[in-house]
């Protein structure tokens, strides 16, 4: 028999692929197998049992975690990082400052989050918070134990299915293992130039170096900011593949970008679609 000339594909394509396929076709059919009865408006999603990160991270993503990796002394960096804010100290604030989400205390919430947790299959359960942010969205931190914080600002402009996607985009950004980096990149956009300049307090450089100090943690601070923006867009991937369905995901994202209350039926999620196309 003729050898084929078709190349043999790798085991890391043929996992991509069919990963891929699960992205773009399985969602669409409900009728599927891995079905599940969903705490949100009683609709039937489908789990991802095993799905590989790389079937969900966007290609932004990737690049900017590529790019992070190859950044010099990051490493040191982050160990440094750790050792000035402990993770327990972390969890303190949360503690003290949050009102944390259970079976007990907001129960809904509770719900959504064990069933994104389900729905993406993520092995460790994050811990949920609520509290006041400011704006209406989530952030995730923690690397032993993840957690994630809602904003009291977004349980009141967004529904159920809306909340569900919020939190599935943040079990997915968890997913990806890199909450290392994110609770790093946290604390920089929290503490900004501030939080710079007590980070090389800590150095106790003589002012030559403190420059160049100060060049190379604003090097690595841009960096992990830039990578923490790119991230999103894996996370919105998340959320979709949790929520399964595409106007409430854009209609989520315009919430977040502006919302006016006595006129919430006025969104238009094609409106919304020709703006993003500007940025192209």
């Amino acid at each position: 028999m003729p050898k084929s000339d078709t190349p043999k594909k790798s085991k890391e394509t043929y996992e991509y692929e069919k990963n891929q396929d699960v992205l773009n076709t399985s969602i669409l059919n409900p009728y599927e197998q891995n079905q599940n009865y969903s705490a949100s408006n009683q609709k039937i999603r489908r789990t991802f049992p095993g799905i590989a990160i790389k079937a969900i991270q966007h290609p932004f993503d990737a690049k900017a975690t590529e790019l992070l990796s190859k950044v010099p002394l990051l490493p040191e960096f982050l160990k440094f990082i750790n050792k000035i804010f402990q993770e327990d100290s972390f969890y303190v604030l949360c503690y003290s400052s949050f009102l944390k989400i259970s079976p007990y205390q907001y129960p809904r919430l509770f719900n959504l989050l064990e069933e994104a947790v389900r729905i993406l299959d993520l092995k460790v359960k994050p811990e949920l918070f609520i509290g006041h942010l400011g704006y209406p969205n989530a952030i995730s931190a923690g690397v032993e134990t993840p957690i994630i914080i809602i904003s009291t600002e977004a349980t009141e402009i967004f529904n159920e299915e809306e909340l569900l996607f919020l939190i599935g985009s943040h079990v997915g950004l968890i997913k990806f293992g890199q909450n290392i980096y994110k609770t790093t990149a946290n604390i920089l956009l929290t503490g900004g130039i501030v939080g710079l300049f007590l980070l090389l307090s800590y150095l106790n450089a003589a002012p030559i170096a403190n420059i160049v100090a100060s060049g190379g943690v604003l090097l690595i601070a841009s960096q992990l900011i830039h990578w923490e923006r790119m991230t999103y867009f894996s996370g919105d991937r998340a959320g979709f593949l949790t929520v399964q369905d595409r106007d409430v995901a854009l209609k989520t994202l315009s919430k977040m970008a502006g919302f006016v209350h006595k006129q919430q039926d006025e969104i238009n999620i094609e409106s919304l679609i020709d703006q993003a196309k500007i940025l192209d």
